[in-house]
């Protein structure tokens, strides 16, 4: 992905005081191995992406754990004794019926007795959070008015019956404590920002600004993975591949400008990524100016440099009241 680059680039754009931080999603005691977390570090040093603090999510499994208490109080999460085989099976049976496999909440029906019950026969269960199925909206930093029907989506598993718990709990949790303002990831996150936005507010939280960036794909339009032996980093970097030579290719990637080749990453934050971020919206023209760059005609002012923004003047007209930006 190029979200590490994007994110890195972002925290230094916004008010040039931002803070960009490595989270290492290690809750997963089988999977997260040191070499793993090591092996991150050196692909990022090696594109001199550097990060300003670094959290472990397994150091602050307390702070999970208090989390689903307080969602457990307010009737917000609920526990499952269903297993994984009787789950498949369910959903199986809704495909056969061509129902959309969504969980049929069967657990919510259990009385507190039959609950207990269920426990001193030494069933472990899982947690979900339940959701509100509304409609949830947002302004996406990228792709701009968004909605999502969580009448469409399972009630996400937050907490699994061997204790760990699930990405969509703990990121949210840690964006709380750490004051997040704002998260750029992959568009295939679309679905997992929706149920996080009713968990934030569901924890007395608003959410951080989102984005959702498109994903890099092979010549047949497939996503990246490594399952299907695609490239990483280490072994681009084996290969010869200078880290700005790829650095300058993702900072223009989904957009129509020539590919640059930058000397240093930093030329990158101040002149190609902002520009990309800008051409790809006005919503993000109009948030820059917000942090203090001058727009003005429609061209933006970077580090003395004059660049022309592109965008639909419907779009822009839509989102001007409030900004502090000279348009």
């Amino acid at each position: 992905r190029s979200t590490p680059l994007y994110s890195s680039a972002a925290s230094d754009v916004y008010n040039r005081q931002g803070h960009f931080i490595l989270r290492i999603d290690d809750t997963d005691q089988e999977r997260s191995l040191i070499e793993y977390e090591n092996a991150i570090k050196e692909d990022l040093s090696w594109m001199n992406i550097g990060w300003d603090s670094l959290e472990k999510q397994s150091s602050r499994l307390s702070c999970y754990d208090n989390a689903l208490q307080i969602l457990l109080n307010k009737k917000r999460a609920y526990p499952c004794f269903e297993t994984a085989d009787e789950l498949s099976l369910k959903r199986k049976s809704q495909l056969s019926s061509g129902k959309p496999p969504i969980y049929d909440r069967s657990s919510l029906k259990l009385s507190d007795s039959e609950i207990a019950d269920l426990k001193s026969k030494g069933k472990k269960p899982h947690y979900r959070f339940l959701l509100n199925h509304i409609d949830v909206n947002w302004d996406d930093l990228v792709k701009g008015e968004s909605k999502y029907n969580m009448s469409n989506l399972s009630d996400p598993v937050i907490l699994r019956e061997d204790g760990r718990v699930i990405y969509t709990l703990a990121s949210v949790v840690d964006d709380i404590d750490f004051a997040v303002t704002d998260i750029l990831r992959g568009e295939d996150h679309m679905t997992n920002s929706a149920a996080q936005i009713q968990l934030f507010e569901a924890l007395g939280s608003s959410p951080p600004r989102l984005g959702h960036l498109s994903l890099l794909t092979d010549i047949s339009g497939e996503g990246l993975s490594k399952r299907l032996g695609s490239l990483s980093l280490k072994d681009l970097r084996q290969e010869g591949f200078q880290p700005m030579a790829i650095s300058s290719l993702l900072s223009k990637v989904g957009t129509s400008d020539a590919i640059d080749i930058f000397k240093n990453i930093n030329r990158i934050r101040k002149d190609g990524l902002t520009v990309l971020v800008v051409e790809q919206n006005v919503r993000m023209a109009l948030l820059l100016a917000d942090y203090g760059y001058v727009i003005k005609d429609g061209v933006i002012n970077v580090e003395g440099e004059s660049k022309k923004l592109m965008y639909d003047e419907s779009v822009k007209e839509s989102y001007l009241g409030g900004t502090k930006a000279n348009v």
